[in-house]
């Protein structure tokens, strides 16, 4: 996956997991409580020399959206809603639980995994794309000319 490669491959990382945050939270379609296991929590060295912490989920873009409704009851169609309802769950979970604790919540669809992608594997800065505005929100590295610098 990516996030690993880039991770393992930035000196600005300071430290990264996969699937070792917990997250509690309860999920609205039976009101029970769950374990939400976050894709990854990363933290990030800040040119000021301070750290941020972010958790990211990495998603499939069909399933950030409700889903469209054929024009009548399917069983696909409740069991995407269900799916829908579950993860808006998880993510207002995080959040908050990011919120509480000084930290951001990032959830990246194939978009941006695909640029992100073609930069690792191209070498070649994606100038204008969502992933220079995801890296430039985050933090002040950002992609320039085949490398991470600091502004």
């Amino acid at each position: 996956m990516w996030c690993d490669q880039w991770c393992d491959t930035n000196s600005f990382i300071v430290r990264w997991s996969s699937e070792e945050t917990i997250i509690p939270y309860i999920c609205p379609t039976d009101n029970k409580l769950h374990r939400y296991f976050i894709d990854f929590k990363v933290t990030i060295k800040q040119p000021d020399g301070s750290t941020k912490t972010y958790l990211i989920e990495i998603k499939p873009l069909k399933y950030t959206n409700p889903p469209k409704f054929p024009g009548r009851r399917t069983q696909k169609y409740i069991a995407e809603s269900y799916g829908f309802v579950k993860n808006q769950a998880k993510w207002s979970a995080a959040k908050n639980y990011a919120k509480d604790r000084g930290w951001e919540f990032e959830l990246i669809t194939e978009k941006e995994e695909l640029l992100i992608n073609y930069y690792i594997n191209t070498n070649r800065p994606s100038r204008w794309s969502s992933i220079d505005a995801f890296m430039h929100r985050h933090s002040a590295y950002y992609w320039e000319k085949n490398k991470i610098v600091v502004h």
